[in-house]
């Protein structure tokens, strides 16, 4: 629920394309991405119980760090997956990312090539997430 507390995170960032995605079950949650979108259709298609952005960890250098999809079975969180692009190593967040691992002894994956989550090009995943994201 944090889109409706925290509007300012829902800015547009000119690198991604962001917006609604609505899960089998009818529930709308926002994506920031397109690898994103790619993972959520693969959860779904798989049966999984997801939910994005639900908690944020404070890591020992008083950084905040709010991974992307966190996974349930039977109401237990399972796995948390990070999704990344191909350039995510520009700006230190794998960095962060092995920092949540260790600090707080999760069970952490990070996705950086989405083909294996896809039968389509990114291309074709991008246009179809472009057209998606407009109509929601």
């Amino acid at each position: 629920d944090w889109p409706k507390k925290r509007p300012q995170l829902l800015r547009k960032n000119g690198k991604s394309i962001q917006g609604y995605y609505v899960k089998q079950d009818g529930t709308k949650v926002w994506l920031r991405s397109t690898y994103e979108y790619i993972i959520a259709k693969w959860l779904d298609k798989n049966k999984f119980d997801w939910k994005v952005e639900v908690q944020s960890y404070k890591l020992l250098n008083g950084e905040n760090y709010r991974p992307d999809f966190f996974v349930y079975e039977k109401g237990k969180l399972q796995s948390i997956i990070e999704v990344k692009s191909r350039y995510f190593n520009k700006d230190n967040r794998e960095y962060k990312f092995h920092m949540l691992k260790e600090q707080y002894n999760l069970e952490l994956q990070l996705i950086t090539d989405i083909t294996k989550f896809t039968n389509k090009t990114y291309h074709q995943e991008l246009k179809e997430w472009k057209k998606l994201s407009s109509v929601n």
